[in-house]
């Protein structure tokens, strides 16, 4: 793949500059060939999450955060169930992974929505939704600072041959974000979820402005805990532009 990444390609008589990954190189290539003979390519296959995330830890360039699923058991649940990622760079996260896209038709590559990736880890396909700068899931800024912020994990994915470190949202930031997605995205995820806010608003109750005045239990503190920090550094509420994400609420009017 670094051969055929790194270099020009001349195919009948016309030359092309692949992209950063096999999918879009595909869609490249396929413009420039007489046949329909499938192009194919080795990809990773990661023996362990531990690999995997080394690999994205160690790659110059790259940055990102594991959300919401760092306390499940990665080798244990079931594998299409995803891992949410936030990235700086799409293409670089396909590149470093192997990672193919769920739907063809509709992904980002065909120039539309579809951002679930499947990724070879222990001989399976482990599905993540990859969320990455512009595209509008939250407000672009919030996601560069997501990053800047992000902090080093040494126990996501349960603790078992999943067990690795990978980088995860600040406190700040995962409350804010959690409140962010069960007010406006899934509120039906909700009680699923107080548990985990309930501990979070703990370990940050004499660290964050407002945390105190903040009833878990009122939907009006959520929204003004939420409203709040967007307003203190400047963000805004965006509409994804990915048309599968549910928007609820009286700041996304259908």
């Amino acid at each position: 793949m670094a051969e055929l990444t790194d270099s020009v390609l001349t195919s009948h008589g016309i030359r092309i500059s692949p992209g950063h990954n096999w999918e879009d190189s595909c869609e490249i290539l396929k413009a420039a060939r007489k046949d329909d003979s499938p192009l194919t390519s080795a990809r990773p296959d990661f023996q362990t999450f531990t690999s995997l995330f080394d690999a994205l830890n160690s790659s110059p360039g790259f940055t990102y955060v594991v959300q919401r699923s760092k306390e499940e058991d990665w080798e244990k649940a079931n594998f299409l169930k995803d891992i949410d990622v936030v990235v700086n760079d799409f293409y670089l996260f396909k590149s470093l992974t192997g990672g193919r896209s769920v739907n063809r038709v509709i992904s980002v590559e065909m120039g539309q929505n579809g951002v679930q990736q499947m990724v070879k880890v222990m001989g399976n396909e482990k599905a993540f939704d990859v969320r990455f700068f512009g595209d509008d899931f939250i407000d672009e800024r919030w996601e560069r600072d997501i990053l800047t912020r992000r902090i080093l994990d040494e126990h996501c994915g349960g603790e078992g041959k999943a067990k690795c470190s990978c980088y995860i949202p600040s406190l700040e930031d995962q409350l804010v974000y959690e409140l962010y997605y069960v007010t406006y995205n899934k509120p039906e995820k909700l009680q699923g979820k107080m548990g985990f806010l309930r501990d979070l608003k703990n370990k940050l109750d004499n660290q964050m402005e407002g945390v105190r005045d903040l009833d878990l239990d009122s939907g009006e503190s959520r929204a003004k805990f939420v409203d709040t920090f967007m307003k203190k550094h400047g963000y805004t509420y965006t509409r994804p532009q990915d048309t599968s994400v549910a928007l609820k609420g009286p700041r996304f009017p259908d």
